[in-house]
């Protein structure tokens, strides 16, 4: 927190345990955080009433702090709906919400029925542009930690009201989203071999390299993707994706269409 003085910061403190959660907690207490996220309980099933019994103990232990109720369903196996969500805002000191894996449809029925100035926040990177039109106060974005200069365009743009702009920086994102997919199809782990870590990770993994064929004197990137075939034996293919100048000041983003 020293280090990110002056920036604005939200401290995930959600985990398997409640017990765990408190830890989180009262670290992320100590450290001088303002707001913390905390995900519902995951992997054993929950009923609604057991996952706000959860936030009600968590808003209690954590007074002082803006708490953010992280729900993804799709990861987590608990639902959370509009009627436990309008619950769970009346909660002391919990002020927004992060959605994860769902569509802006439902983050506009969402918006329908909470309070106003009830925070939402989407996770779905490439909706960028579209989620305010849905009712959601801005997205917390992952690929941006990648990828920032399309996000930080896409800022500007919108700021702007630049609806061209807003079009083409929509199809960058658009593709830094896709590169960096973190799904299991993507990311199987590749069977061991002599001298292989049992289940590395066969994710396509990014690196620099000096110089890019199609643009003069450019750096570009490299995706290297690991496999095991039938017979054991593990092939690598690199992907080598350029980078467009068409960024204003010099900037470049990567561009990721290989």
């Amino acid at each position: 927190m020293e280090i990110l003085a002056g920036v604005r910061v939200i401290v995930h403190v959600g985990a398997a345990s409640r017990f765990e959660v408190s830890q989180l907690i009262r670290g992320a207490r100590d450290a001088g955080a303002t707001e913390i996220a905390v995900l519902t309980p995951y992997y054993l099933p929950a009923t609604p009433d057991e996952v706000y019994d959860f936030f009600r103990e968590v808003a209690s232990e954590a007074a002082g702090l803006d708490v953010y109720v992280y729900m993804f369903e799709a990861r987590t196996g608990i639902p959370v709906d509009a009627d436990l969500l309008v619950r769970l805002a009346e909660l002391p000191g919990v002020v927004g919400v992060k959605v994860s894996g769902e569509s802006l449809d439902l983050i506009s029925s969402f918006r329908e029925r909470l309070p106003e100035g009830f925070r939402i926040y989407t996770g779905a990177d490439g909706d960028f542009a579209r989620a305010g039109r849905a009712g959601a106060d801005g997205v917390i974005s992952g690929v941006a930690s990648a990828f920032a200069v399309p996000f930080v365009a896409m800022r500007d743009a919108l700021l702007a009201d630049d609806t061209g702009r807003i079009a083409t920086l929509q199809t960058d994102i658009d593709e830094v989203v896709e590169a960096v997919d973190g799904s299991p199809r993507a990311c199987a782990p590749s069977t061991a071999s002599p001298g292989a870590r049992s289940g590395a990770s066969a994710c396509p993994s990014p690196s620099r390299t000096p110089r890019c064929s199609r643009v003069s004197n450019a750096p570009s990137l490299v995706f290297t993707e690991t496999a095991a075939s039938d017979d054991g034996r593990r092939t690598t293919k690199e992907l080598q994706c350029c980078p467009h100048t068409s960024y204003p000041a010099g900037e470049r983003s990567l561009r990721v269409r290989c």
